[in-house]
């Protein structure tokens, strides 16, 4: 720097431009100096906005300036690692919220097709039952008739053996076990006088048999209307055919036939009753004896509907 070059300072927010010879306290009064220095010191108290002390001001032109750190720069790259962050994870919980409902929906209508078609089969099975077993209580009255008893015995086999001589003579009979005993019918007839004049003519082979009334209880079933019909054409046949027998004459097979090919057919103990009373049907038309037992075997399959 040359001996004589100016010094740039700033006072008071302003570039001063003082020459060397003028700063020397050697060229200068007291006088001088005093007001000098008592000018800035007025200055320095009167402004408030000094220049700090010891700070140095560069020039424009030098391209440097004190300017205070942004502190956000250092924080920049969290702030952006957790926006992102906070993007990403929303993106996938929308898309894996979506993804569960789609999946509970699918089940739902999965769980709903079998629920229904569960229902549905349901409803047929309750429909079903409600056809076999379902309907009004049906009453059997009891029945009585007039029956030709040829013996009566407690042991199975002496009742076979008498039931056997019966079929050897051409005749017919058949074996009713009650209370623990085992009965032997030969005939059967719808009134005591009647059956007096049918057991005559087994008497005049030999056979002895005594007439009896014979009588079975009534009970209660359930059954649909149409079951509780056909039992009643039923029983209305049986005593047809019975008093048919007790007049000597034989029974026709040809209504019976009828009367089981419309028997109900929905799987009830009625239906099972029915498809048995058909096989015994089979002899009817063989003889007139063999047609009275067919008639107490109906009678008896009828009863056991109670068991």
């Amino acid at each position: 720097m040359g001996k004589d070059k100016p010094i740039v300072i700033w006072m008071n927010g302003k570039k001063t431009r003082i020459a060397r010879k003028d700063d020397s306290a050697e060229n200068q009064t007291d006088g001088q100096l005093h007001k000098k220095y008592a000018a800035a010191a007025s200055e320095d108290s009167n402004d408030s906005d000094q220049i700090p002390a010891l700070v140095r001001r560069h020039s424009p032109g030098n391209g440097h300036f004190f300017q205070p750190k942004n502190k956000l720069k250092a924080f920049k790259p969290l702030l952006i690692a957790i926006f992102a962050a906070l993007l990403i994870g929303t993106g996938m919980g929308i898309f894996m919220l979506n993804m569960f409902v789609d999946i509970d929906n699918s089940l739902a209508q999965q769980n709903e097709g079998i629920s229904m078609s569960g229902l549905e089969a349901e409803d047929e099975n309750n429909e079903q039952e409600s056809a076999n077993t379902a309907g009004t209580v049906g009453a059997i009255e009891p029945i009585s008739a007039y029956v030709l008893q040829a013996g009566v015995f407690s042991d199975e086999k002496n009742a076979r053996e008498m039931a056997d001589t019966f079929m050897e003579a051409g005749y017919a009979a058949m074996i009713w076990q009650k209370d623990s005993k085992y009965y032997v019918f030969s005939g059967i007839a719808n009134s005591e006088s009647q059956g007096e004049q049918l057991a005559q003519e087994l008497k005049t082979q030999g056979f002895e048999v005594y007439v009896k009334e014979w009588t079975t209880d009534g009970f209660e079933i359930k059954m649909t209307e149409s079951t509780a019909d056909w039992l009643q054409k039923y029983r209305q046949q049986w005593k047809a055919s019975v008093d048919t027998l007790s007049t000597g004459q034989a029974v026709s097979a040809a209504k019976w036939n009828d009367l089981i090919a419309s028997s109900p057919k929905n799987g009830t103990v009625v239906s099972e009753f029915a498809g048995q009373s058909g096989e015994k049907l089979d002899s009817l038309s063989d003889s007139f004896w063999k047609g009275h037992i067919a008639m107490l075997r109906l009678w008896k399959g009828l009863s056991s509907l109670s068991q």
